[in-house]
């Protein structure tokens, strides 16, 4: 079933492309543009789990080396044909230039699949629970196929097999971004919102545009495998200085900081709860948010190849953690609380990239895609019980009103301030306990601290 991974991405854009095109000249009603939305994300959901499944256990596994679908042909293209080119560093063929171009081809491997998975998983439920908080819209159908994009532009991004492919769902996500945060455009604040996360991810998109030029310039090519391939073979660059490794990580990370809303560039992320809550959980659990997370680690070896860069991710994670729940502190708005909250979770997973732990930062955008979904979703629930009062300050008892609520709101809470036997206390532990250990720079006690 790997071989059929390019219809994961296919079938959201399919339900998007059915609820925004047709659903009001056909006049579809609620349940069945609902149906639709809802049928499309869990047959994406369902050839996740047997594309991975086949891939890691069935009786051709490719496991560990990564699947690119280009491998079959049929199921990928060259999508930029390229003419002869020089490169300025890695592998020559008797110094002739390389040809370079570029495929939009799917690559699934360890990394690429936890994502497909958080991403259709957790945005079924977000998508279920969006049909009952929507109810009644006016532009339903319009919610939905936005909805459908923004699925199709992330699984884009996480499943692509090249840094240029990768941009694409990159810029699709920070559109759709744009549409749904603004989606209520009568307001004022929401209009605000959206311009604001637009351009803010424009500008870090930008350094993220320079350092994909950097990579294709030093490597030849903007293939992953190939480029880290490449990447592997440099010099480690000390500590204080910059090479060409430094700057491709500088570009790369800035963009990501982008997307993960790192200081300076988190100011659109709490501003971004203006849109509807299912949209607030959708950014916020597993998707937008975690795409920097993503980009650091597929760019894991040329990070690791600048001890500099390392130290600047380490330490803006740290900043960043910090920061945002002191500020979260002050928040009354229940929905602003959870958008700081995620903000500081970001930056725990930035520093935990920046002290060479990866794959405890994966782990932990697992754990919270899961408990901050939970959060917001009960948060959600709430502020449709309050008839959308989101002031703290107004609400209380409302335990014995709402009991499920409670229950699974307790439960998202006792995960996220990481209490045994949660997720949250073993990724939390190994965070700070490599940020205690870490060789790669001095006084890492710091940053446990």
């Amino acid at each position: 079933m790997y071989r059929y991974i390019w219809l994961i991405p296919l079938l959201p854009l399919a339900g998007a492309a059915l609820n925004g095109l047709l659903g009001r000249r056909w006049r579809f009603s609620e349940r069945t543009i609902g149906s639709v939305a809802v049928g499309s994300v869990i047959l994406a959901l369902l050839l996740s789990f047997a594309a991975v499944a086949s891939y890691g256990y069935g009786s051709a596994a490719v496991w560990p080396r990564a699947y690119v679908t280009s491998e079959d042909g049929w199921s990928s293209f060259t999508w930029i044909p390229g003419e002869t080119s020089d490169i300025t560093r890695g592998e020559r063929d008797d110094h002739r230039p390389a040809r370079f171009e570029v495929a939009w081809s799917y690559q699934l491997d360890a990394l690429s699949a936890i994502f497909v998975l958080l991403i259709t998983g957790v945005g079924l439920c977000i998508f279920i629970f969006a049909i009952g908080y929507m109810h009644g819209d006016a532009g339903f159908d319009l919610f939905f196929a936005y909805l459908g994009l923004f699925m199709f532009s992330m699984l884009v991004l996480v499943m692509s097999s090249n840094f240029v492919m990768m941009f694409v769902g990159w810029e699709g996500v920070g559109l759709c971004s744009y549409l749904l945060i603004g989606y209520y455009y009568d307001r004022h604040e929401a209009g605000d919102a959206a311009r604001k996360a637009f351009l803010t991810n424009r500008l870090a998109d930008g350094a993220l545009m320079l350092g994909i030029f950097g990579i294709i310039a030093a490597f030849g090519t903007a293939e992953y495998y190939e480029v880290m391939r490449q990447a592997s073979a440099s010099a480690v660059e000390a500590l204080g200085t910059w090479g060409v490794m430094s700057w491709i990580a500088l570009g790369l990370f800035v963009g990501a900081c982008g997307k993960s809303a790192q200081i300076p560039l988190f100011v659109w992320l709490p501003d971004a709860m203006a849109g509807p809550t299912p949209v607030s959980a959708l950014i916020h659990a597993a998707t937008m948010v975690t795409a920097g997370l993503y980009l650091l680690a597929r760019a894991n070896v040329i990070f690791l190849h600048s001890h500099t860069m390392m130290l600047v991710v380490a330490a803006i994670g740290a900043a960043t953690a910090l920061f945002a729940a002191t500020i979260a502190i002050t928040q009354t708005d229940i929905k602003k609380v959870l958008a700081y909250s995620t903000v500081s979770q970001l930056g725990l997973m930035f520093l935990a990239c920046g002290v060479g732990a990866f794959a405890v930062a994966i782990f932990h955008v697992m754990t919270h895609a899961f408990f901050k979904a939970l959060l917001f979703l009960g948060a959600g629930s709430v502020i449709h019980g309050m008839r959308h009062e989101q002031d703290l300050g107004r609400m209380g008892g409302l335990r014995k009103y709402m009991p499920y609520t409670h229950l699974s709101f307790l439960i998202g809470w006792l995960a996220i301030c990481g209490v045994i036997p949660f997720g949250g206390f073993w990724e939390k532990a190994v965070i700070f306990w490599r940020a205690a250990s870490t060789s790669g720079f001095p006084v890492g006690w710091l940053r446990w601290l």
